[in-house]
């Protein structure tokens, strides 16, 4: 095409390294670069997600009618979807399936952040102290039965890898990969075949 070196350089780098900054009110605010891959997902986890997780998030924001979609679509999704903990630096201690139970705040209540010495927004591996589960509880009626859960579980290490995110492919069939068919599958509503459904 006879395109200047610099020209196709700086494509390739604006191609392969997502970094950027935002306009506020016509002037530039920020600088920061991306390690997912999308500008959209960057910006995502900077300025909408803050550290916090996508599952804890309020939904009476007014962002992109996109984001809004995806908000509402949480509880539908969230049953699709459970951890396999790993080195447990992923995935969120009090929203994420990794017990096998569902998010733990809904089943404990906001006050058990407290109780159990974890807080609202800690990672899975935040609960781990010198080599041991480091939550309290177990002296309390309310949450001894999941605090022996969680003693129970693996205690997360970096020789275990990541976290690994596993979607629902059938019932009781979770795989690593996403698939739109099978969720499909599961999701609509199924009827007895018609006869005339072959002339439509």
């Amino acid at each position: 095409m006879g395109l200047p070196d610099l020209f196709i350089h700086w494509i390739r780098i604006c191609i392969s390294i997502a970094s950027f900054s935002v306009s506020v009110n016509g002037s530039l605010e920020g600088f920061f670069s991306s390690a997912r891959g999308s500008l959209w997902v960057s910006s995502v986890h900077h300025y909408l997600l803050r550290h916090s997780s996508f599952w804890d998030v309020r939904d009476d924001t007014m962002e992109s009618w996109i984001w809004r979609k995806l908000l509402k679509m949480r509880t539908l999704a969230y049953q699709f979807i459970k951890v396999d903990i790993g080195n447990g630096k992923k995935s969120f201690f009090w929203h994420e399936n990794w017990l096998r139970i569902g998010r733990l705040i809904d089943l404990t209540g906001a006050t058990s952040t407290r109780y159990l010495g974890v807080t609202r927004n800690a990672r899975v591996h935040d609960a781990v102290s010198s080599g041991q589960w480091s939550v309290r509880g177990q002296r309390s009626r309310n949450f001894k039965e999941l605090h022996q859960m969680i003693q129970a579980e693996p205690i997360p290490s970096i020789e275990l890898g990541e976290d690994t995110y596993l979607w629902k492919h059938e019932h009781g069939v979770y795989e690593e990969k996403f698939s739109a068919v099978r969720t499909w599958d599961l999701i609509r509503c199924k009827k007895n075949e018609v006869v005339w459904s072959r002339s439509v």
